[in-house]
């Protein structure tokens, strides 16, 4: 399952421990690489948006929850359908209607 992440920082990004910040750039640069982030992007005002793939709502709380900076960051979490699925079903039902 697909989801957009939409972030920003509770508080100074200057106010959050160093060490939270290099362990959170190592959990970010594993998840790149394993593929779990599939996209990853920060705004430059602060905050970002992240494209994230889990196997369940729940595995992606308890990944999420474990990320370093979690007490630092507010997510909204947005599940993601695949265009293509969507097309179909609207497309499908639009064939149905029609005849």
């Amino acid at each position: 399952m697909k989801y957009l992440l939409l972030t920003k920082h509770r508080g100074a990004f200057s106010e959050m421990p160093i060490e939270k910040v290099r362990a959170a750039k190592a959990y970010i640069d594993a998840r790149r690489k394993s593929g779990v982030i599939e996209a990853i992007y920060v705004f430059p005002g602060g905050g970002g948006l992240t494209i994230f793939n889990a196997s369940s709502h729940k595995a992606l709380m308890d990944d999420l929850t474990s990320y370093p900076l979690f007490n630092w960051v507010e997510f909204e979490v947005r599940p993601l359908v695949e265009v293509d699925d969507y097309f179909a079903k609207a497309l499908g039902k639009g064939k149905k209607a029609r005849r």
